[in-house]
């Protein structure tokens, strides 16, 4: 570890695949990265896996001074998962037969190999995902392998293509409507998509797609875990875990003012 104390981050470039601390310096604002590097202590030995945190710190004069790096092991991640769930007696002997019960994926490629060793230490935590790539790309397939891998495999996954739902029905098809909320709407009202979803999985497919003013509303149903019918005057609490897909960077189109920050970092 001393030895490691005389090295700038860039004399590790050859054991890691990105480095976040030139992201943070480049972009001045706190980066977040999964990031694939190689143990020094077990050359020769497997990739691992660890998000890494890198925050710019300014002086007066706005110039970065420090960048307070955070590394966390994936692999850590689930050790304390599990280590909570044998401490509260969740975790029971048969559930490994069940897993192995789950439906699987057959990769070849050793990048799709190495995503799905991430996607499998992802998928127990119960947080958030976007699912970034071109159409076409089997985001949809990921997103089903972490729901039928993760604790709430016996409840529904809800999917909701963004880009398929009319603007205008786009609200109350998520959310939901009270009855006479609306012409044309159901006289008895209708349940939304996410309210569907309560206890299981939401894969919002193509969250790209979303109108600006229900990004705020998604936004709001992610933070408080709770929805609002649509001529409701009242909320109602859901629990979900939420998946998002994009074909498009939502970076790029946060800087266009096509889409809010607060609700990307939030995804």
């Amino acid at each position: 570890r001393q030895a490691y104390m005389t090295r700038n981050v860039h004399d590790f470039i050859p054991d890691i695949d990105v480095c976040v601390f030139d992201m943070a310096c480049q972009q001045k604002r706190p980066v977040s990265r999964l990031q694939y590097y190689q143990n020094l202590q077990q050359p020769g030995g497997p990739m691992c896996t660890r998000l890494t945190t890198c925050t710019p710190i300014f002086d007066g004069d706005g110039t970065i001074k420090y960048v307070l790096t955070l590394l966390q092991d994936v692999d850590d991640y689930q050790k304390v998962y599990s280590g909570l769930l044998k401490k509260n007696e969740i975790l029971h002997t048969e559930r490994p037969s069940i897993q192995e019960e789950k439906p699987g994926m057959v990769a070849e490629s050793p990048v799709i190999r190495q995503l799905l060793s991430v996607v499998d230490n992802l998928a127990p935590m119960d947080s958030t995902v976007l699912l970034c790539g071109e159409s076409g790309t089997g985001k949809e397939v990921f997103a089903r392998y972490i729901h039928e891998h993760s604790s709430r495999s016996d409840k529904p996954m809800i999917t909701v293509n963004c880009a398929a739902i009319p603007e205008h029905l786009l609200e109350a098809e998520l959310f939901g409507y009270e009855k006479g909320s609306f012409t044309g709407a159901n006289r008895q009202g209708k349940m939304g998509l996410a309210e569907a979803a309560n206890g299981g999985t939401l894969f919002l497919d193509e969250v790209n797609s979303l109108p600006l003013e229900v990004q705020g509303k998604v936004l709001r149903m992610i933070e408080e875990k709770s929805i609002q019918r649509v001529g409701a005057v009242y909320t109602k609490k859901v629990d979900f875990r939420l998946i998002a897909a994009t074909n498009k960077d939502l970076s790029q189109m946060v800087a266009q003012g096509k889409f809010r920050a607060d609700l990307y970092y939030r995804l």
